[in-house]
C-alpha cells in the first residue's frame, strides 16, 4: 500500500483524497497553509495534518500537489528535501509545466482534470477525464496511479496539454462569463433568467457528439445585420458588452460589421 501526502486541502485534493482506493493507497497526511482547511480534510480522511511544508512525513511514497498555479514552484522548491529515487511527486495543474517538478524531483508527473471542480460537487470521478504527463521513467507509475482513480485517462504532450487548457478556458470560463452577462441583462430588465435555462440546456445537449460549429444558430451566422444593429442599439450605454457582442458576432461570421 502506497502512502500519500496531500499538499493543499482545496477542491481538487478534497475529491482526490476521498477517491483514492484504500486497497492501494493510504492518505497519511494533509498539508495546508491554514489550520482550518488542513484540519477539515484530515478529519474527513482520518489522517494527520500539518501547516508546515518542512514537516511532511518522510515515509510517504506519493506527494500530490494541488495548490494554486502560482504557488507550485515555491512549494516544489520547499519540498525538494524529500526527493529520492522512489518517491513520486505529482501536481494537478493544467497550465503549469512538468519541468517545474522535474527541476527538483527524480520522479514526477502531472495528473490534471480538465474540469471545474468544487468541494460540494457530486463528482463521478471514475468518469472524469484526467490528463497525465511524465518522463519515460515515471510514466508507468503515473499511469497506474491515474487508472486507479479514473477510467478516462489521456496521456498528452506538454504542448497538447497547454492547448487543451486554453480550450477549457474558452469552453468553461468564457461560457460562464457570457452566461453571467446574460443574467445581468435579464436582471436589469426584471426578467426571470429561468426563461433561458431551456435554451442553455438544449445548446449543451446538441453539442454532445457533434462539432459545435454545426449547431450554431442566431443572427450572426444568418448574416442578419438588422437584428444585430437592433441589439447594438440596446447596448449603446454598455460599451464593454457592446464590444463583446460585436467581436463575437464578427468571429462567428466575418461579414458582420
Amino acid at each position: 500500500m502506497k502512502k500519500v501526502a496531500l499538499i493543499g486541502a482545496g477542491n481538487v485534493n478534497w475529491h482526490l483524497g476521498h477517491a483514492l482506493p484504500k486497497r492501494f493507497y493510504q492518505v497519511c497526511q494533509v498539508y495546508s497553509r491554514t489550520r482550518k482547511s488542513a484540519l477539515a480534510l484530515s478529519k474527513s480522511l482520518d489522517c494527520k495534518f500539518t501547516t508546515h511544508l518542512s514537516k511532511i512525513d518522510v515515509q510517504v511514497d506519493i506527494v500530490l500537489i494541488a495548490v494554486s498555479d502560482d504557488a507550485i514552484p515555491e512549494v516544489a522548491e520547499q519540498l525538494a528535501y524529500l526527493n529520492d529515487e522512489e518517491r513520486l511527486f505529482i501536481h494537478t495543474s493544467g497550465s503549469t509545466p512538468l519541468k517545474v517538478l522535474t527541476k527538483h524531483f527524480l520522479k514526477a508527473g502531472v495528473f490534471w482534470p480538465p474540469q471545474s471542480i468544487k468541494k460540494e460537487d457530486k463528482l463521478k470521478i471514475k468518469k472524469t477525464p484526467f490528463v497525465i504527463l511524465a518522463e519515460d521513467h515515471s510514466l508507468a507509475e503515473v499511469q497506474k496511479f491515474a487508472h486507479h482513480i479514473s477510467n478516462e485517462v489521456h496521456h498528452l504532450t506538454e504542448e497538447q496539454k497547454s492547448h487543451l487548457h486554453l480550450a477549457a478556458v474558452l469552453a468553461n470560463n468564457f461560457t460562464t462569463h457570457l452566461l453571467s452577462l446574460a443574467y445581468d441583462v435579464c436582471d436589469k430588465q426584471g426578467l426571470d433568467f429561468e426563461l433561458l435555462k431551456p435554451i442553455i440546456m438544449e445548446t449543451t445537449a446538441k453539442i454532445s457528439d457533434k462539432d459545435p460549429s454545426l449547431q450554431q444558430t442566431g443572427p450572426a451566422i444568418r448574416g442578419d445585420q438588422k437584428t444585430i444593429d437592433k441589439h447594438l442599439q440596446l447596448l449603446k450605454k454598455h460599451n464593454e458588452l457592446k464590444k463583446i457582442y460585436k467581436l463575437i458576432s464578427h468571429s462567428i461570421n466575418p461579414s458582420i460589421k
